[in-house]
């Protein structure tokens, strides 16, 4: 049994010893309706007015913010953000917009220019919200990622009336030009001795973090990392009311008292928490919360209030919205009283999970409903699964790794990559394609025939190679299935060949090939006119589509164009279609198009 310490708090709470972080440590752990209290959604979870001071946002663009694992591009998660947090602020705050990564490339040669490419987007003003919308939408991520100059270049926009005021920075990544970020912001602490810099991770780690997490608590701002498109709407907004945020379960503690520390490192920094016995299992009652060790490492913090997490979710939340920014449970326990526990992921690199206590829980079809009692962050995560070995390993050139999935329900990813090769002779060069699986215990192939020649990009003349890379394989696309995910391999080629999809599945762990949907030829290119390609919209669906746009110097142009696309299934050994419809596409310009359409996949699939 857990032994349980109780501290003299109440007693000395008149004491002036208890400045401001100790009010708003015991804010934090106490709840204005008492314990047993469960307020309403809208009270709990509803964001406070803002008080706008003078603000710059300044958004990343640099060429990292193109990757898609948001799930979507990461600056479309980005612009959804940051336009929900110009949304937020009153009509008359002072607002400004800076980005940086929108002029250059990304290549060694544009690193001098790379390092400048910082831009001014919208002055210091009263906030025109068309116009800081437009410009957050037009944002193009190609270059480098000069943080500390956007820092300089924001700071500069602010008044040196001495003030409140505040720089919002959201980036992907370190500063990729060697001006290390934290130095910078201690000058412009002291130049301007009201402003405070909070920063968004998104999808950080290791030094991009360090830096991040070291310029906000250097201005007595807020650090937060996120790792999909609505925590990074969510936290974002959190960065507006820092008191508020740090009173709220983190993914990694509270108020600044962390999961991992020891009592001793806890102590360091609050003085008066009670004595830890270094081994066994020890609840400590402190300031309204319990904080629990195991063998002096703090493992879990529970509000007494219910707790409430830095995103919003509290007593009185739907478990659906908290399974929306923290994906689904990893652990459901019954709790045979009425009340459910639920684990899910707050940050899978610490181990770090919030587990919900769920009234009225429901599950049907996949879907949880209930409503959320209690909330507490703990290092509960199950273990993460091993890996299997990288499937790549020993290939010269022309492997890629395509999806890591459970393919046998073991425990293990395994690693799937794509190979192809073009074998020049006599002729037309031939090639093969062979889809490699790498398990914990074996490594099988499975050869795919490539019927007519492939050519190598020499062979492809035309505007297309501006836009798009000859290959052997066009995309790998993942399909979800009850027993884990299929793979769609494209087999291009260029003038001279018709493009067909190949459809790879499982049976228990061993690979075999489906017909092509529809028994057809699905062409994935056609450039008089018209485009086609794969997609996994639904789960458990293929969808071919074909934009049929005008023509712009012999290249297809969406403006004005019809999208046509059909869905189909896999069951009883055949493909069935289920449905079709046929839209107006505008979309997009001419170089994005490409850049889109030939980088198509199915992202959200791509770990089952």
């Amino acid at each position: 049994m857990p032994r349980t310490v109780a501290s003299g708090f109440m007693s000395r709470l008149g004491s002036f010893l208890f400045a401001l972080a100790v009010v708003a440590l015991l804010a934090a752990c106490s709840s204005d309706a008492g314990d047993s209290a469960v307020s309403s959604e809208s009270a709990s979870s509803a964001p406070a007015a803002i008080i706008a001071v003078p603000t710059v946002l300044i958004l990343d663009a640099s060429g990292s913010m193109t990757i898609e694992d948001a799930p979507g591009s990461r600056i479309d998660a980005a612009r959804i953000a940051a336009v929900g947090l110009i949304d937020s602020f009153p009509g008359d705050a002072m607002v400004g917009l800076v980005t940086y990564g929108i002029g250059t490339g990304s290549s060694d040669d544009e690193k001098v220019a790379g390092c400048q490419d910082v831009k001014s987007l919208v002055g210091l003003g009263r906030l025109d919200r068309d116009r800081v919308r437009g410009e957050i939408d037009a944002l193009r991520p190609s270059g480098y990622t000069p943080i500390s100059l956007a820092m300089r270049r924001a700071a500069s926009m602010l008044p040196t009336d001495g003030g409140n005021q505040a720089i919002v920075l959201v980036s992907d990544g370190e500063d990729t030009c060697g001006v290390p970020p934290c130095e910078v912001a201690r000058e412009l602490r002291l130049q301007h001795p009201g402003l405070s810099i909070s920063t968004v991770g998104f999808k950080t780690d290791g030094t991009a973090s360090e830096q991040l997490n070291c310029v906000a608590t250097t201005t007595d701002g807020l650090f937060v990392q996120a790792a999909n498109s609505r925590q990074l709407a969510a936290r974002l907004l959190a960065t507006q009311d820092t008191k508020k945020a740090r009173e709220s379960l983190s993914t990694k503690g509270l108020a600044g008292i962390d999961l991992g520390l020891t009592v001793g490192e806890v102590k360091r920094g609050h003085s008066d928490f009670p004595d830890v016995g270094l081994s066994g299992r020890v609840v400590v009652v402190w300031r309204d919360c319990d904080f629990t060790f195991q063998d002096g490492v703090l493992d879990s913090i529970a509000p007494h209030g219910g707790g409430r997490t830095i995103d919003g979710i509290a007593p009185g939340t739907p478990i659906a919205k908290a399974i929306e920014l923290y994906g689904d449970p990893l652990e459901t326990v019954d709790n045979k009283d009425g009340t459910y526990n639920l684990t899910l992921t707050a940050d899978e690199a610490r181990r770090a999970g919030y587990k919900f206590l769920v009234k009225d829980y429901t599950e049907s079809k996949g879907s949880i409903a209930g409503t959320i009692a209690t909330i507490a962050l703990c290092r509960c995560l199950p273990p993460a699964p091993s890996r299997a070995p990288d499937p790549c390993a020993g290939v010269a050139t022309g492997c890629a790794q395509v999806a890591e999935v459970d393919v046998d329900g073991d425990g293990t990813y395994d690693r799937v990559a794509v190979i192809a090769t073009a074998n020049s002779g006599k002729g037309n060069p031939t090639a093969s394609v062979t889809v490699k699986v790498a398990t914990a215990r074996e490594v099988e192939e499975i050869l795919i025939k490539v019927e007519g020649p492939l050519r190598s990009s020499s062979d492809c003349p035309g505007k297309r190679d501006q836009h798009s890379e000859p290959c052997a394989y066009d995309g790998a696309f993942l399909i979800s299935r009850p027993r884990g995910a299929d793979l769609v391999v494209t087999k291009c080629v260029c003038a001279g060949g018709v493009p067909t999809h190949t459809v790879i599945t499982w049976t228990g762990n061993h690979l075999s090939i489906l017909a092509s949907p529809g028994d057809r030829n699905w062409p994935t290119v056609n450039y008089e006119g018209s485009y086609e390609w794969l997609s996994c919209e639904r789960p458990g669906e293929v969808t071919e589509s074909r934009l049929s746009p005008t023509s712009y110097a012999g290249m297809p142009n969406p403006a004005g164009g019809i999208r046509k696309s059909e869905r189909f299934t896999y069951a009883d050994g055949r493909w069935t279609s289920v449905g079709a419809e046929s839209v107006p596409d505008l979309s997009a310009d001419i170089p994005d198009f490409w850049k889109t359409l030939v980088a198509f996949k199915c992202t959200d699939q791509a770990r089952r």
